[in-house]
This record gives C-alpha cells, structure tokens and sequence, in this order.
C-alpha cells in the first residue's frame, strides 16, 4: 500500500502514478473510468496520463477513514491516446492510502 500523512507534525503531499500501458495493442485507446480502492480523510486528485501528457485533473471525495472503499471516477469521451496511466495526489497533505488501482481504456481502432 501507498501512504501518506506527516512528517514531525508537517503535511507530506504524496503523488503516486502507474506507469503508462498500451494495452497489448498499438490502436488509441479513450480512458473510460478508474476505480481506486483505499481510505483517505480528504479528497483526492486523480489525473489521467496519455502519451505522458496529463488529460485534465478530477476530484474526488474521500475514500472512508476507516476499512477500505471504492470510487470510481468517470472520464468525459474525447481524449485519445496509446499509451494510459493515471496519477492519484492527496491534497493538503491528508492521509492517503491506495490499495488498488483499476482502469478501463476503450479502443478506436485507429492505430498511432
């Protein structure tokens, strides 16, 4: 598991990202949602990577303080790429714990 939460008293601003896949295929790809399993006691920012090229930045509410929870977040149509990743910040330096990540890519078929 992934964490942040403080330093001697002081906010640590954690950022962690999947490094980019292509799917087992060339064609591009739209990012359709993610689903991020874990507890956090504020809201997180979660940051679709395309072609390493960060595709807008979306909040999200806390995960739960206590056990585990799910979120998915939904991405608007309209962005391609062939290469996806996604980058989970805790904001504030909040307490941040992911224990999975899960994302869904849809193909095009038109290749790069």
């Amino acid at each position: 598991a992934l964490g942040g939460d403080s330093d001697n008293g002081l906010q640590i601003d954690s950022v962690a990202e999947v490094a980019p896949s292509a799917f087992n295929t060339n064609y591009l790809k739209r990012f359709t949602y993610t689903d991020i399993e874990g507890r956090s006691d504020q809201t997180i920012i979660v940051s679709p990577v395309g072609d390493e090229t960060v595709i807008g930045s979306y909040t999200q509410e806390a995960l739960g303080r206590s056990g585990t929870h799910s979120r998915r977040v939904t991405l608007p149509k309209g962005a391609r790429a062939t290469f996806w990743g996604v980058r989970i910040a805790n904001v504030n330096g909040d307490a941040l714990d992911i224990e999975s990540i899960e994302y869904k890519t849809e193909v095009t078929r038109r290749k790069t």
